[in-house]
């Protein structure tokens, strides 16, 4: 990598002591587009955050580009971008790369991805999947119109010393906002057969690499709160979409193509008859200080937030409805909503599901035990 010249340097500087003292994730990414003007000069920039809850990226905040044309890329053109399926991002976080090192040989052409390109106001695209303790923060990226000089290695060397700040500046912002579980999330990918295709760090140092027996049965059963050497976690299914940041393993596993049948309840839903690959998410389990969090992952709307945090403190349906000035009718619409979103029948399951009370699911990763005992072994 080419070095950097003592002229950038203090600007290099300047721009992560910015970044660091914004208070919005909104006002951090700006500042860093702002400083980049002259240390890198481009003519547009994205900010994809990853929506941990799908491990998709969502909208985020663009420079010279028009908001439909990202969400044109959100809905469509995500699963064929090359910085995800061809590019090293997932095991290189924070490295930066230009479109040239791989365009030749991802097959660009052949795809609708470029429909995708003539869209945006660029051709030569330096891009990072920035992210800190292992894990995926967004996508950030720069782009030079045609006509112009693409990146050189000094552009992307520049970068690469930026986007590893940017990221905790955004992560810290994100835990000043209340979630504080970040740092501690586990994450495992596995292939339709069960077998590890990726995993974090924090995932690796939790399982060990000889917990042959905890994996198989992670990809097997296990959903809910489980106990661990740790403390307790919460395990979380996610559905290996082609819009994933892990899409790859599902196009290697010859999923991407694959028609997907069953209910897809719990993630393992039928890739023509077999199982689809799919994301593990290992988290610390809290108390209520960040119950709202935890509702918010579910895709609750802000009522239904309302009505499931009521539930969960033992409100019954006429005092729900009292305080949010509703008809009691309409909270068992809400109810029924908030069931089906976290596939659950009961008030009783609703809470053992957020609040991780039921530790029967534990079961999960415990060793062959004989049908009388019951309750979770340490992992």
């Amino acid at each position: 990598m080419s070095e950097i010249s003592v002229l950038r340097c203090p600007r290099i500087l300047e721009l992560i002591e910015s970044v660091y003292l914004q208070e919005t994730v909104e006002a951090a990414v700006q500042a860093a587009f702002a400083a980049l003007e002259s240390l890198i000069p481009h003519g547009c920039g994205i900010f994809l955050p990853v929506d941990r809850s799908s491990y998709e990226h969502r909208a985020g905040i663009y420079q010279g580009i028009e908001t439909d044309v990202m969400r044109s890329y959100l809905e469509y053109y995500a699963p064929l971008d090359p910085f995800l399926r061809i590019a090293p991002c997932l095991q290189e976080l924070n490295r930066a790369f230009r479109f040239s090192d791989f365009a030749s040989t991802c097959g660009v052409d052949q795809t609708a991805f470029v429909d995708f390109m003539r869209l945006v106001p660029y051709h030569h695209p330096l891009g990072s999947l920035i992210g800190t303790s292992g894990l995926p923060v967004a996508a950030f990226g720069l782009g030079r119109p045609r006509g112009e000089p693409d990146f050189s290695e000094t552009d992307a060397a520049v970068l690469e010393r930026i986007v590893p700040h940017l990221a905790r500046a955004v992560s810290l912002l994100d835990l000043k906002e209340g979630d504080m579980s970040f740092r501690e999330t586990a994450v495992v990918v596995f292939d339709g057969g069960g077998a590890v295709v990726y995993q974090t760090p924090a995932a690796a140092a939790l399982l060990g690499v000889s917990a042959d027996c905890r994996v198989q049965r992670l990809f097997r059963h296990a959903s809910g709160p489980i106990d661990s050497e740790a403390g307790p976690l919460r395990v979380r299914r996610v559905p290996l979409r082609p819009s994933s940041l892990f899409g790859r393993y599902r196009a290697q596993t010859g999923g991407l193509g694959a028609a997907v049948t069953g209910n897809g309840r719990n993630g393992a839903v039928g890739c023509n008859g077999a199982r689809c690959p799919q994301i593990i998410v290992l988290e610390p389990l809290r108390h209520r200080h960040d119950l709202m969090t935890r509702l918010r992952q579910h895709g609750f709307s802000q009522r239904e937030i309302e009505v499931a945090a009521a539930v969960l403190r033992g409100r019954n349906n006429p005092t729900i409805a009292k305080a949010c000035a509703i008809d009691p009718a309409t909270v068992k619409v809400h109810l029924r909503n908030i069931y089906e979103k976290v596939g659950v029948h009961s008030r009783a399951e609703l809470t053992a599901r957020i609040l991780g009370f039921d530790s029967g699911w534990g079961w999960a990763l415990q060793r062959p035990v004989t049908p009388k005992k019951t309750g979770p072994l340490p992992l």
